[in-house]
């Protein structure tokens, strides 16, 4: 090669130094310039010295450009039409693990059925087994490793890709590894996947540092095309997320050969270059904060803890702008030219709080923490008015110095913004100053349930039941404070407590959690119940777990007990989330009800204390059984059990309600009376669950199907087949809104003992009937809910903070059917709306409330008449006040 000379000006100096770069103006590489205008790298002399990790530490390691005049200073490798966001000032997405990462919705432009390219700077803190770079998946609606469009991670010192073809779907995907040892912690480097699939065949490439690592042949069906989010940086709740930074990430839905990737590792792709589907940069947001795609098409948001980091170790969160009064941009600018430095600082007035633009917060060298004047403003941001502000702020509290973290999770824990408060309880564990016990009371005292339970999980409390305030005392220090964490990494052992009693009496997930500590409910059969409860606990990889419960009620005079154990061992590998098996035998007696679906405990004792009603039916159960589950990576889970029960009626026992006749129904309802004797059955049971969250679902599925046969070989005093599916599907439909949809429905074949027959009516089936005014040994049941979550929806245009509206139509059947010999008697006949057979009953409703829909004024309004009905059907619009979830 032929050298000629150059000369440079700096116009600044590099932040940092590094032993790669080498002044400007001693060499030119012949035949390769920089285009006029552009920019290009001042490299060593001998440039075959320069290594690729050198490439990326040379890229970020200068915060601003160095133009060359008069000549250009590169290498063919090394040629940049411009340099990454981090040397020009900008960021990398810096992610600690946890559940951290980078979001972005799921898009028809984000995939590519013949031929993809996945491509990325990274530096990984830490090498351990299994970090997730870049996942589209079918997640959370998926079976979770199965069905994935790509998943690029890090296993230890190797890369690995897997993608499902079409053909594989629910049967597996295929995978390629590179060797150990192909990347190293605390070093940059350059990863890129290409997968091809069409007649001709397929493949599957990793190109590490810009060589070829590893390859294999492919399928020829095509790229499975994934439901889910893109995640940069994790997977939620599976404990696969990266420790460290990533950069420059591309996707691209064309195969690039290898003479583009080392084309691309260093100069930054054009938004509009053919074929590219998304390009991050991590240098700019959106106005409204979220992280920038340079193709304009699939912006991201920051999640759990991500944060930008930009040069010289600012953190620069995705907020919208605030006004300090005291604070007084400055704007600082340095020219050089031949006669010297020249610097002009402009003093602005205070800007107005309105436009969102990034927030910087520069932070101490040597320290990750934000302190000071930029703590103070963190603080400020989580009372803001805007809701974007608070919700990025809040997530900034890790981030936060230790001894400012108590101030801003008192004031995030008093917000009236539920998603602020929640997240800021699940920070407790992170506050260790003079003032934790102080928030640790405040958030276990909490009016919201929400951040009772998400507060107990954070600290890893055991004894906590979120109706009763709960005074926690100092623990000595010679007795361990939080119990030994199970072996398998990041996965959290409540997904599986109280697992049994998601079905057992067709009772709703209700926060989740099998609460332990103090039981107290009120009904009419027992009037205050007192007593405690034993919650199992899975502490261990594999061992014994003990339950139980006693109470007493007051009004009845009658103890009720349960006591239980299990075998219990958790299997399978941690990058597939562990699994658990269970095998238990448990004895009760115990006051039951059928009715767990249409209205939680909580909300019926409120209920019934408050106005004297009492939505639940009870019984007496006395019994045993015996029963195994096994539940898969915390999504799927199949039991099966054998039972012996003597059912028993139980009387009315009180009358008392807080409130007068004034404001309370004159009298509660007659408990019914049921089919006494014994019962012996045996059933199965399957559950997918595949939501976002338990209490307050926005995505996902949630699916119960359950098979019960009593009698015959069995004995017991009555034979029947009883059938149950319950089918929810929760579907985000845009900024703020979501459609709520369920399908219910119950058969059998033989006589159903009365406890067992299937009402509907009223509260929590169809609304605007009487309550549970049709019964039948068939049921069917669609309810149907458009929600509106006004402040996220409206954003700052309408007064509407914390506001939640809906809509909803509810439409059900129920039947005794002539035939009971055949379970799918009336069916057809309902679904082709034959006058003789079961008719609809319909209703319309409006709702608000609570953003979060925890508590709203339902009004519904009756569509069919029905003289026939048990109950008689209200006329005109009926109301109800709920403070939980229709489903």
């Amino acid at each position: 090669m032929t050298a000629s000379g150059t000369s440079c000006a700096n116009t600044d100096s590099p932040a940092r130094s590094n032993s790669s770069l080498a002044p400007c103006g001693t060499r030119r590489v012949q035949g390769v310039s920089a285009s006029p205008g552009r920019d290009a790298f001042c490299v060593l002399p001998d440039a075959t010295q320069i290594t690729r990790h050198d490439m990326h530490q040379a890229r970020t390691s200068v915060r601003r450009r160095r133009r060359c005049v008069g000549g250009t200073a590169a290498i063919a490798f090394l040629a940049l039409t411009s340099i990454s966001s981090e040397a020009t000032g900008g960021a990398v997405l810096a992610l600690e693990g946890g559940q951290a990462h980078l979001e972005v919705e799921d898009a028809p432009g984000l995939h590519s059925p013949t031929a993809l390219t996945l491509s990325t700077w990274f530096r990984a803190d830490k090498l351990h087994s299994w970090q997730s770079l870049l996942w589209k998946g079918d997640q959370p609606d998926r079976d979770p490793w199965k069905n994935r469009e790509f998943g690029l991670f890090l296993n230890g010192g190797s890369v690995h890709i897997s993608s499902t073809p079409v053909s594989r779907r629910h049967r597996g995907h295929l995978y390629l590894d590179t060797p150990r040892g192909a990347v190293q912690a605390g070093r940059w480097h350059h990863v890129a996947a290409v997968i091809t699939s069409d007649v001709d065949g397929g493949a599957m490439r990793i190109y590490v540092d810009g060589e070829l690592a590893a390859s294999r042949p492919y399928d020829r069906s095509g790229i499975q095309d994934a439901t889910g989010p893109l995640w940069i940086g994790g997977i939620p709740g599976q404990g696969v997320a990266f420790h460290g930074q990533v950069d420059e990430v591309q996707l691209w839905r064309r195969a690039l050969t290898g003479d583009e990737i080392r084309a691309r590792m260093a100069a930054p792709a054009v938004p509009d270059d053919p074929g590219l589907m998304a390009y991050y940069r991590f240098d700019e947001t959106t106005v409204r904060g979220a992280v920038l795609d340079h193709t304009g098409r699939h912006h991201g948001r920051l999640v759990s803890g991500a944060y930008l980091r930009g040069a010289g170790g600012a953190v620069v969160a995705a907020l919208p702008a605030i006004t300090i009064p005291q604070a007084v941009p400055q704007t600082t600018t340095t020219t050089t030219t031949s006669s010297g430095p020249t610097t002009t600082t402009t003093t602005a007035p205070p800007a107005a709080a309105a436009a969102p633009a990034l927030l910087a917060f520069a932070e101490v060298p040597g320290t990750s923490w934000i302190s000071g004047e930029q703590a103070d403003l963190v603080i400020q941001a989580i009372g803001s008015h805007d809701h974007e502000v608070r919700h990025e702020a809040v997530k900034l509290i890790p981030r936060l110095d230790p001894g400012r973290r108590t101030e801003a999770m008192r004031r995030a824990i008093k917000s009236h913004d539920s998603f602020v408060r929640r997240h800021a309880a699940g920070l407790l564990s992170q506050v260790e100053d003079a003032g934790a016990g102080d928030i640790t009371q405040l958030a276990l005292q909490h009016h919201d349930a929400q951040v009772r339970l998400v507060a107990t999980r954070s600290l890893n409390l055991t004894h906590v039941i979120p109706t009763v305030p709960v005074v926690v005392l100092p623990v000595p220090a010679a007795v361990p404070s939080v119990p030994v964490r199970p072996a398998a990494p990041e996965w959290s052992s409540h997904r599986y407590e109280g697992w049994e009693h998601k079905w057992s009496a067709e009772g709703p997930d209700f926060w989740g959690l099998e609460q332990q500590g103090l039981l107290a409910r009120y009904n009419r059969a027992e009037g205050l119940f007192l007593g405690w409860r034993q919650a199992r606990e899975y502490q261990s990889q594999s061992g014994v777990a003990n339950y139980g419960e006693l109470g007493h009620g007051l009004a009845s005079g009658a103890w009720r007990w349960q006591a239980g154990g299990e075998l219990f061992t958790y299997y399978g590998p941690p990058t597939q989330s562990s699994h658990l098996a269970v095998l238990g035998v448990e004895l009760h007696d115990l006051t039951d009800t059928q009715d767990g679906w249409l209205i939680s405990e909580e909300e019926n004792s409120a209920a019934a204390a408050l106005l004297r009603r009492d939505y639940r039916d009870h019984y007496r159960r006395t019994g045993g059984s015996l029963y195994t589950s096994h539940n898969i990576g915390g999504v799927l889970q199949v039991g099966a059990r054998w039972s012996r029960d003597r059912f028993e009626s139980m009387d009315n026992n009180t009358d008392w309600a807080l409130f007068g006749e004034s404001w309370s129904d004159p009298a509660f309802r007659a408990n019914p009376a049921i089919d006494e004797g014994d019962v012996i059955n045996a059933r199965a049971d399957v559950q997918l669950d595949t939501r976002n969250q338990v209490g307050d679902p926005h995505r996902g599925w949630f699916i119960n199907a359950y098979a019960e046969r009593s009698g015959g070989v069995l004995g017991g005093d009555y034979r029947f087949k009883r059938y149950l599916l319950d089918l929810r599907r929760y579907q985000p439909m845009g900024t703020g809104t979501r459609l709520d949809l369920r399908l219910r429905g119950g058969t059998a074949k033989g006589d159903l003992p009365r406890q067992y027959v299937y009402r509907l009516g009223g509260l929590g089936s169809v609304r605007g009937y009487g309550f549970k005014a049709f019964a039948g040994d068939r049921s069917v049941l669609v309810n149907a809910q458009y929600w509106i979550d006004a402040d996220s929806h409206w954003q700052d245009e309408l007064p509407l903070d914390g506001l939640g509206l809906g809509v909803f139509f509810d439409a059900g059947a129920a039947w005794f059917a002539h035939d009971r010999s055949d379970p799918f008697t009336g069916f057809r006949d309902l679904a082709l709306g034959v006058d003789t057979g079961p008719a609809w009953k319909r209703a319309l409703g409006l709702a608000v409330g609570t953003a979060d829909d925890g508590l709203r004024l339902e009004f519904a309004r009756a569509l069919d008449d029905d003289p026939g009905a048990i109950e008689p059907t209200s006329a005109g619009w009926s109301m109800t006040a709920r403070i939980s979830r229709a489903f």
